[in-house]
Formats: C-alpha cells, structure tokens, sequence
C-alpha cells in the first residue's frame, strides 16, 4: 500500500469515463468507498493515503488510527504523542 497505488487509482479514475460514470451511480444512493472501490481494481491503500492522493499539498493527516488514539475513551494521551 503507498500514495503512489492512491494516485494511480485517483488517475484509472480520470482516464475511464466507465469507471466515474459507476462511481456517480453509487454516489447517488451513498458514499463511495473508495478504498473498497479501489481494492476491487486492485488497488490497495489505505484511507490516509487517499487523502493525501487528493491533497498533495497538505503535510500531516491523522487517520482513524491516530484519532481514535486521541479521542474518546481511551486513557491519557500526552500533549506530546499527538504533536
């Protein structure tokens, strides 16, 4: 799983007018899983390495896994682990 697996998917989807017109069907009842979607082309990534595919600018992204860590129900958290 990479960025670069993201990408390419992010591109299969520009380039086959098939595939956008399946994920606007979906989209009309749901939202898309994209990782699902993904895997079902062969493309396997992660859902910070989508976000970072569509947001190449942006630097630090916190996935489920590190919200989840900080968040809830789930003991102490040091100011200094979520820096």
């Amino acid at each position: 799983m990479s960025i670069e697996t993201a990408r390419a998917f992010l591109n299969k989807i520009k380039g086959t007018p098939e595939l956008q017109a399946q994920i606007n069907q979906r989209t009309e009842t749901n939202p898309v899983d994209f990782l699902q979607l993904g895997a079902e082309y062969g493309f396997e990534f992660t859902e910070v390495e989508w976000y970072q595919a569509l947001h190449p600018n942006e630097k630090d992204v916190l996935g489920s896994f590190e919200l989840d860590a900080i968040s809830g129900n789930q003991g102490k958290v040091s100011r200094t682990e979520w820096k």
